[in-house]
């Protein structure tokens, strides 16, 4: 018996018909004889609505009594979904993350996987249930219900998949797999088939909503394929895997805004490890450059969740830290793309051919990103697109 894991987003099951939809893809795969455990998110705004109750009564709202509120959402939706199944005259049992087995560090809002014990989700499964648990949630050693920070539920599927050894986990959403850019954005994005887990990771960090970051490195980490794919129809979506490419190329175009750029005058070594220790996040990067004579540290921060990073910042170096804000950021992400002085090259030309707004760049091995006015991101994105993903697709089809 083949196991699958699917993942369901918010507007996934965001209401009675979407739910029951979603009831019948489960039931097909039962149906064919397979093992079928879905994690779902809560319903629609359900999560941002329960904040906002929250902070309507209590400014600065505990992070216990968050966690236990917030994770309610998802235990309405795995109920409900569960009950939609058994409306069909098939077995299902809806269960928290604690009783999935998922235990977590102790971090209020936004814990960390440490371990997931599946014996009782393995032991429902033999009995011929739907097995549905609440992603997003998990439980401390302490005992206290913790929530893993927006995206949680895709590392929940990806947990339950890795800890089951399942031989599909499929994260459904209402985007059918990952695109080269932002379709809203490129009218000429391409679906792409297939990511290497560094590729997806770039994506990720640099824009990308499909899939969140933390399920994509816990992915890599245990060797679990994901499937995104669309939670409407079926179709091929895209693979993200451990097969790395045979060359190095650029499969899209990724763009953060509401950023803030931080220079750091005079920084050196010791400063720097100072300032990346005050900024340590997932959506943080650093270059050090020189600019009309001084060093400087360049940072950019996804606001307004980094408020707190900041103050710090300016609280630990004052003079030294100019903040620029409105700023935002394009990436062209590929394996290797980073080590290459073409692809530099090439992206420093583009931007100042089209926009004159390029105010820095920086590397990883896999990524190329230019720091731009915040109102310039769209067009380029889009000069970005045209450049490197659909001059590349064209060279490739002639």
């Amino acid at each position: 018996m083949k196991t699958i894991v699917q993942k369901y987003g918010g507007s996934s099951v965001a209401t009675d018909d979407k739910l029951r939809h979603v009831a019948d893809r489960l039931l097909a795969l039962h149906r064919a004889g397979h093992g079928v455990v879905a994690v779902v998110s809560a319903m629609g705004d359900t999560t941002n609505n329960l904040l906002d109750l929250a902070q309507g009564l209590n400014d600065n709202p505990p992070g216990r009594e968050l966690d236990l509120l917030l994770s309610s959402g998802e235990r309405i939706s795995s109920s409900l979904l569960a009950m939609a199944i058994r409306a069909q005259g098939v077995p299902a049992v809806a269960l928290t993350g604690s009783q999935a087995g998922i235990h977590t560090s102790a971090i209020h809002l936004n814990a960390r996987i440490k371990d997931v014990d599946a014996e009782r989700v393995r032991k429902e499964l033999a009995a011929g249930r739907v097995v549905v648990v609440a992603g997003f949630q998990g439980i401390a050693p302490t005992g206290e219900i913790t929530t893993l920070g927006r995206g949680g539920s895709d590392t929940t599927a990806v947990a339950l998949a890795a800890a089951l050894g399942a031989d599909s986990c499929d994260i459904c959403s209402d985007v059918d797999g990952i695109y080269s850019a932002d379709p809203r954005m490129v009218d000429g994005a391409l679906r792409l088939p297939s990511l290497h887990y560094d590729e997806m990771e770039a994506m990720a960090r640099h824009g990308a909503k499909v899939l969140d970051l933390r399920a994509v490195a816990y992915a890599k980490k245990h060797g679990v394929t994901i499937h995104a794919r669309s939670s409407s129809h079926e179709n091929k979506g895209t693979l993200v895997h451990g097969e790395r490419r045979k060359q190095s190329q650029v499969v899209g175009v990724a763009s953060l805004t509401k950023l803030i750029k931080l220079e750091l005058a005079h920084a050196d070594s010791t400063l720097a490890r100072e300032a990346m220790e005050l900024c340590g996040a997932d959506n943080v990067y650093f270059d050090t450059t020189s600019k009309g004579g001084r060093d400087i540290l360049i940072s950019t921060l996804n606001m307004p969740e980094h408020d707190h990073v900041c103050k710090a910042l300016m609280d630990q170096f004052r003079a030294r830290l100019t903040l620029v804000h409105d700023v935002g950021s394009v990436s062209i992400v590929g394996s290797g793309v980073g080590r290459s002085d073409e692809s530099a090259s090439s992206l420093r030309s583009t931007l100042k051919e089209q926009l004159h707004a390029m105010q820095s760049m920086f590397s990883t091995a896999d990524t190329r990103t230019c720091v731009v006015d915040e109102h310039a991101v769209p067009a380029a994105v889009r000069a970005l697109h045209r450049r490197f993903v659909e001059h590349q697709s064209k060279m490739a089809a002639a």
